[in-house]
């Protein structure tokens, strides 16, 4: 038998628990949301269809199109202001898609398959234009640089790298290695030539874009689902930010926010778990 847990330990476990949705629930969220903002009322029918038959899904930089991915290998294109799918295509991929992101101009959608391929789409012209192939299974990431000028696409795979496809060539440029688990998330600087790499690892890298190579490894002592990098000259100081070097955001497994300074790698800010319970309760009040 094990021994019986504090009841406050078992409340700190259900806030961490309910951070982590699986995508399917995530994606449940999202279609509501739409629909309450288009319609003034929820469509549970609407988003529970989705969450049956969708593996994942992208929303445009534009908010204007919701692409899903289904177990069928279909995408499909959704008008979400009137809860109906605008027209839907075959993926291509021979088994379900893993990872969809669009271009920063919503023209250009990069879907990764469990097949260990990335396909690349007109979603204007309505065809394929890029099958790239050479990740090592299942393609769990994929993320356009957001200078659309530069035309490249990072990925990752279940390798840990982080590739670099030129989109000119159609070829894989580099891989850059630093972790050791799953990479969850990337983040640009304003000027696109730095990036910052989260992982399931616990630990985020600052790359170095023009060399190719990390300039710091900063610990974050958690599984790290998402980075943000904090805009620059902007007035952070009220979450710890005292200086103009580079900061990023990260959300954890310890269902916190926390923010870093990559130039001493330390942690200028953390959300407590005493705050996000306080603000799940205000939105959920005791039943009697």
């Amino acid at each position: 038998m094990f021994p019986a847990r504090s009841s406050r330990f078992t409340r700190e476990e259900k806030c961490r628990s309910a951070k982590m949705k699986s995508t399917s629930s995530a994606l449940v969220d999202l279609a509501s949301m739409f629909w309450r903002s288009a319609r003034g009322r929820s469509s549970t029918a609407w988003s529970m269809m989705i969450k049956r038959t969708s593996q994942s899904f992208a929303l445009s930089c534009d908010d204007e199109m919701l692409v899903t991915a289904s177990r069928a290998l279909l995408l499909k294109q959704w008008d979400w202001r009137q809860a109906q799918c605008a027209r839907s295509w075959r993926a291509i991929h021979t088994v379900p898609v893993a990872s969809m992101t669009f271009d920063s101009t919503s023209t250009l959608l990069a879907t990764g398959g469990c097949d260990g391929t990335i396909k690349l789409w007109d979603v204007v012209k309505q065809y394929c234009t890029h099958n790239l192939k050479g990740s090592s299974g299942v393609v769990h990431l994929v993320q356009f640089h957001p200078d659309i000028n530069r035309l490249q696409l990072f990925s990752s795979s279940l390798d840990c790298g982080i590739r670099l496809w030129d989109l000119r060539s159609s070829q894989c440029v580099c891989v850059l290695q630093s972790h050791f688990s799953a990479v969850t998330s990337l983040s640009f600087s304003t000027d696109g030539d730095t990036m910052v790499s989260s992982g399931r690892d616990k630990i985020c890298t600052v790359w170095d874009l023009k060399s190719q190579k990390a300039k710091r490894t900063v610990p974050v002592y958690e599984a790290v689902e998402g980075v943000v990098l904090l805009p620059e000259n902007e007035d952070f100081s009220q979450i710890g930010v005292k200086s103009k070097d580079l900061h990023f955001i990260t959300a954890g497994s310890k269902g916190v926010l926390r923010v870093w300074d990559a130039s001493t790698a330390c942690c200028v800010y953390a959300q407590t778990l005493a705050t996000v319970s306080e603000e799940e309760d205000d939105d959920n009040p005791p039943r009697i």
